[in-house]
């Protein structure tokens, strides 16, 4: 083997994998777009941040069980300041219906 030539496997077809992906991203906009319509929920900029006293207050459970479902992903975080732990109010309240009744939506 000519060790100047350089190794192709497979043919080259960037511009066609890039279109592929810039297409299914759209497709995933509109989708997210139809899900907050029908859910009626609010965008994010118009969500209510509480902090992790409400939360504990609002679900009825402890610091170290918020904590464990946090890490778990049950109740992101959506924003810190300072060392300080805000949730939006939509996902505290999925929460709570999960937590107290089993169902997430």
């Amino acid at each position: 083997m000519n060790p100047n030539r350089k190794f192709k496997k497979y043919p080259r077809h960037d511009g066609q994998v890039l279109h592929a992906l810039h297409l299914l991203y759209k497709r995933l906009q509109r989708i997210e777009k139809n899900m907050e319509k029908s859910a009626d929920i609010p965008p994010k900029e118009q969500m209510t941040y509480r902090d992790r006293d409400y939360v504990l207050d609002r679900v009825g459970i402890s610091d170290r069980t918020l904590l464990r479902f946090q890490r778990l992903g049950l109740i992101p975080v959506a924003k810190r300041i300072k060392g300080k732990c805000y949730y939006y109010e939509a996902d505290i309240e999925r929460f709570r219906r999960y937590y107290w009744d089993g169902s997430a939506r």
